[in-house]
């Protein structure tokens, strides 16, 4: 997690492989087991983590086994396995039919994990570029999507890394939400002196990729919700830079380019969702990912959604 300044957002430094050296580095290649867990391939790696398709002997059942590294001295084992833990802990007390559940979580081997039910199927984002899901199929998925966020957010957990790569989309067409590795609990104080940023920039709402903490809500997920429809309708995110840093500063300043922009054959009720779903002032977007669902919904039925008919927004459509 990274600590910015609370009134300046400046480029991170360059990591210094000396320095930062973790003291768990990812492993080389897939281990034959992990504890009791018998390994059978890798099927996933990202910045401090990877998963593992596994068979779990007692049950018999296979999991994805995500077994989390350290990206930096101040990820010690200690601090994964209370990651992996309070994970654990969050996803017990989701139930939702499409938030992916969990199985088992602790330390084995010296390495923190988290053992989730294998689902068989595709991320969302492999889906749309393989051609296995078109858009009206991930359009729908997205609807369930929104459906589950709001489920989370009732507990009071904002996801804070919602983007199609944590959604999978099984075999049967049924979509789970994944990792609230980084999911921010709204009862939580935020350090006053120091920001920080957390998540994928190209997903992020102003307010978080500022850093502040405290004022997340759940529309800051409807922003996340809102990148995730535009990709859908156009194939790119709404906001990408050269770099993280500058992706932050693009979503932070710069106005959304419309959907119809790049295929005028887009649905003008579909661009309104997106357009509310990105607006830069929180109070301004879908107060709750339910009503980003519903209005999604109404445009795929052919009826125009709810969200306001501001003046911003028709000059925005008509630029």
């Amino acid at each position: 997690m990274s600590k910015q300044s609370a009134t300046r957002l400046e480029p991170a430094p360059e990591p210094d492989p000396e320095k930062d050296a973790a003291p768990l580095g990812p492993p080389a290649f897939p281990p034959a087991r992990l504890g009791r867990f018998l390994i059978e391939r890798e099927v996933g790696r990202g910045m401090d983590s990877v998963v593992y398709r596994a068979v779990d002997p007692e049950s018999k059942e296979i999991v994805a086994l995500k077994v989390l590294y350290a990206a930096s001295k101040a990820q010690t084992p200690e601090a994964l396995l209370e990651a992996v833990r309070r994970e654990a802990e969050i996803l017990k007390g989701l139930n939702h039919p499409h938030i992916v559940g969990v199985r088992d979580s602790g330390m084995a081997d010296g390495r923190p994990y988290i053992a989730y039910p294998f689902i068989r199927g595709l991320p969302l984002d492999q889906g749309l570029s393989s051609g296995t899901l078109d858009r009206h199929a991930a359009l729908k998925v997205l609807v369930a999507v929104a459906h589950a966020v709001h489920h989370a957010h009732e507990q009071g957990f904002i996801h804070r890394d919602l983007k199609p790569r944590n959604v999978v989309v099984s075999s049967d067409g049924q979509p789970y939400v994944l990792d609230f590795g980084l999911s921010w609990f709204r009862g939580d104080r935020a350090d006053e002196h120091v920001q920080s940023i957390v998540g994928t920039p190209a997903y992020m709402s102003p307010e978080q990729a500022r850093g502040e903490e405290e004022q997340l809500t759940p529309a800051s997920d409807v922003f996340a919700l809102g990148a995730m429809l535009y990709e859908i309708l156009t194939g790119r995110p709404p906001f990408t830079g050269e770099t993280p840093w500058r992706t932050r500063q693009m979503i932070m300043a710069k106005p959304v380019t419309p959907p119809r922009a790049f295929d005028s054959a887009i649905d003008i009720h579909l661009e309104r969702i997106v357009l509310h779903s990105l607006e830069k002032a929180p109070a301004k977007r879908y107060a709750a990912a339910e009503q980003f669902a519903e209005d999604l919904e109404r445009a795929l039925e052919g009826r125009p959604p709810h969200g306001p008919r501001s003046t911003g927004f028709l000059r925005r459509l008509f630029r």
